[in-house]
């Protein structure tokens, strides 16, 4: 469709007769859409794929392209593809231009989209400039510097439907439909200028400049040949008929024509402008052909539902030698020392003269190739060369082979050589040895597996480590040959209860790593003494009980654990311990601690185990416990007795507990104040532990008044050795009317006594005769009296 080329300068030449030229078929590929226009690009063919959007091809292989990647379009055509570097830009319908990111062609995305430009109908990139024709703007200067931000820079309106666009330096040459051919100064891309214009007799699509003139398709109007030597003044010169011209592109005295209507490709001389003729037409039966590229030999033509073809334009692209390389690199990878690896390069001549091949050069010393004499290779033909690579040494190489011959072209090739010297390789596994917890004058053996990863025979020349706890099989000198293994086993037996360690120094002849140390690590144990639990907590004890605890001896060594003793410290402490005992490893044994406090608070201690384990021959396992004597508890403070007649009594009961951890004793109980006595007879009064006693407190008044007094009982409680109960009461002279309760206060009327009692409210007492108080009712109140 739009032409690709930015720049281009050639000479027209004196017509040069092909003989027996021809285009032939090579490949085609189906698209999902309908494709419009093709961009060439390395190994892919970017196809603008009408409302599939953007499909790719590989056409590394041109006989069997196959589709590599694709990005749907969304809800619009796609006319026209541009790539640049990494980035494909697509000209649609409705939505103007899209940026897609083709780094994955498994993941196509888009970066970016400008649509305020109308219909865009083809585009083409020059700097950081799209130049796009389309509806509404004719010709649109799009700044792509960002194309996550498109945006226009200018424009220039043109009478007519812009379509295709080629560029050189700063001109812009339009195929401006019914208009014909404009010419645009873009120097100044905000303000395009129109130069010059010339109109055509049928609608201008697509141009290709080549020199002084511009080659228009011209649908109805075919090839028009117009000479810009001049752009301010256009004349056209030559055509040549076509149904319906729709693409053209130029290369030396060729015009490559898509006609769309006669479904053909065709090739016009225009070595004579003026008088340009078809010299070879090729009809595509299977569809319309649009847009297309011709790249080196090969024509890629988007044919509609159809896809892509791929034809060979061979004989029209140039005349003379032309070599072609079947590679530009030769990769020998890795090859042992002294050793060699050949790998071929064929030179095809794909041109069609003699191919003379003068020499051949090679910088690298390690490098080298059978070329000894000028080689004349006839076109289609080939001839294969052989490149040898031998290292001396190890490391990576890098050299050139430079190829000349009598391509005009090309003069000289060049082919990257690759390779590496690789000689013997040294793999150690494991990289350090730990052979774990040994008992003494036991040994423990572990495999280290030596493994040749070069390309020559590793060479083991010694085995050698300072300390001889640690031992190896080897004796003499080891060959192992590429990828094989040898396996060293070696013995840690140690002599004594600490950590070893040692390092195994292996050499060999590895170029890289002539000696590699591996760490080696071990223990020495004999019998390895653990205590369960490590701290016995006995608590609270009552003073001359026992409480008893198990403590857990395990052996977690490797030989037998001798206990010789067991030693206690502290008061109280004891343990069943009697001889000497063995514990076999992984075994246990309990003892029993015992502790019978003697007298109150804390009492630590510790535990001393004598034992053959060399690293903690005595071990210390701290003791503690507290002895807690008798506790005195009594269920009164106070004691009120209220009001008691002269020569009468009122007794209490008093409660007294041991709440300790032993027997409680009472040694005394004693009362200071008026008229108050207990029933204690002087004798110590034992109470057992969890136990009780009651005493029996009396007062009997013997003269009327209020009195006080003090319950003092004394115990073998070290902290509440006395107690002390408060005693109060009153006396009166006269008769006595007892209410339920604690009678509070009184208030006399008349004949009658009105009581506060505190468990039956208000008492009513007739005192009409004073020595028989009589109680004549009274009334209960609802809260405490």
């Amino acid at each position: 469709m739009n032409i690709k080329l930015i720049s281009i300068t050639i000479a027209l030449l004196v017509p040069v007769t092909t003989l027996y030229a021809e285009i032939t078929e090579l490949g085609q590929c189906d698209t999902p859409g309908r494709a419009n226009d093709v961009f060439v690009a390395g190994d892919y063919a970017y196809i603008a794929d009408d409302f599939e959007g953007l499909t790719v091809i590989d056409i590394s292989d041109p006989e069997n392209p196959e589709v590599a990647g694709n990005w749907d379009n969304p809800d619009s055509r796609a006319y026209s593809v541009y790539v640049v570097d990494e980035i494909a830009f697509i000209s649609n319908s409705v939505r103007g231009i899209y940026a897609l990111d083709i780094s994955d062609l498994d993941d196509i995305n888009q970066l970016g989209n400008i649509q305020d430009i109308g219909d865009a109908y083809s585009v083409l990139v020059t700097g950081d400039i799209a130049c796009v024709t389309s509806s509404n703007r004719d010709l649109s200067l799009i700044n792509i510097s960002n194309p996550q931000n498109m945006n226009e820079i200018g424009h220039r309106s043109i009478q007519g439907y812009s379509r295709g666009i080629y560029v050189i330096e700063n001109t812009a040459f339009i195929g401006q439909d019914r208009q014909g051919l404009y010419i645009i100064d873009i120097s100044d891309p905000e303000h395009p200028e129109i130069i010059g214009s010339v109109d055509t007799p049928g609608n201008a699509r697509n141009v290709h400049v080549s020199g002084d003139y511009a080659c228009i398709a011209d649908e109805g109007g075919g090839l028009r040949i117009i000479d810009i030597s001049n752009p301010e003044n256009p004349d056209e010169v030559g055509s040549c008929d076509f149904e319906r011209a729709y693409d053209v592109f130029v290369s030396d005295d060729y015009a490559f024509v898509t006609d769309n209507n006669g479904s053909a490709f065709a090739v016009v001389d225009i070595s004579d402008p003026e008088d340009p003729e078809i010299v070879e037409s090729f009809d595509i039966e299977i569809g319309g052909p649009t847009g297309f590229e011709v790249v080196d030999n090969y024509a890629y033509i988007a044919i509609g539902s159809n896809g892509l073809l791929i034809l060979d334009v061979s004989d029209y692209t140039f005349t003379g030698p032309r070599i072609e390389l079947s590679t530009d690199e030769l990769d020998f990878e890795d090859v042992g020392l002294n050793l060699s690896r050949e790998l071929p390069i064929a030179i095809t001549n794909i041109g069609n003269e003699d191919l003379t091949v003068s020499d051949i050069l090679i910088e690298d010393d390690c490098f080298s190739v059978d070329f000894e004499d000028e080689l004349i290779i006839e076109p289609d033909e080939e001839a294969e060369i052989t490149v040898t690579f031998s290292p001396d040494e190890s490391g990576e190489f890098e050299g050139t082979m430079t190829i000349t011959s009598d391509d005009e072209e090309n003069q000289e090739v060049e082919v990257a050589l690759l390779g590496a010297g690789v000689g013997a390789v040294i793999s150690i596994h494991p990289r350090a040895l730990d052979f774990g917890v040994v008992g003494i004058e036991h040994s423990e053996e572990r495999t280290l597996t030596i493994r040749n990863r070069g390309l020559n025979d590793l060479i083991i020349s010694a085995i050698v480590n300072e300390n001889d706890v640690f031992d190896t099989d080897f004796e003499e000198e080891i060959s192992i040959e590429p990828d094989q293994r040898e396996e060293i086993t070696v013995t840690f037996t140690p002599q004594i209860g600490i950590d070893y360690a040692d390092t195994l120094v292996i050499s060999s002849n590895d170029p890289d790593n002539a000696e590699v140390a591996v760490p080696m690590g071990g223990t020495g144990v004999g019998a390895i003494i653990v205590v369960e639990p490590d701290t016995v907590q006995f608590g609270e004890v009552g003073l001359n009980r026992i409480a008893e605890a198990a403590i857990t001896i395990r052996n977690i060594g490797q030989l037998d654990l001798n206990v010789s003793d067991i030693v206690v410290e502290g008061g109280g402490f004891s343990t069943d311990f009697d001889e000497e005992f063995s514990i076999e490893p992984e075994h246990s044994r309990d003892i029993s601690v015992m502790f019978t406090p003697e007298r109150s608070g804390l009492c630590p201690g510790i535990l001393i185990i004598a034992s053959d384990d060399r690293r903690n021959d005595e071990l210390v396992v701290p003791l503690f416990g507290t002895g807690v004597g008798p506790r005195i508890a009594v269920d009164q403070d106070s004691l009120e007795f209220g009001l008691v007649s002269v020569g009468r009594g009122e007794i209490f009961l008093v409660t007294i507990s041991a709440v300790g951890l032993t027997d409680l004793t009472i040694t005394d109980i004693s009362i200071d104040g008026d008229y108050f006595h207990t029933n204690f007879d002087g004798e110590e009064i034992s109470i057992q532990l969890n136990h009780r006693h009651q005493i029996v407190v009396t007062f009997e008044p013997e003269d009327d008044g209020l009195f006080d007094g003090t319950l003092t009982i004394s115990s073998d409680d070290e902290d509440h050795s006395q107690i002390a109960v408060h005693l109060n009461g009153s006396a009166f002279k006269g008769v006595l009317s007892d209410t339920p309760g604690l009678a509070r206060g009184v208030f006399v009327d008349g004949s009658y006594a009105y009581i506060a009692d505190d468990e039956a409210g208000l008492r009513i007492i007739g005192i009409f005769n004073p020595d028989a108080p009589t109680d004549v009712g009274g009334f209960d109140t609802p809260g405490m009296h």
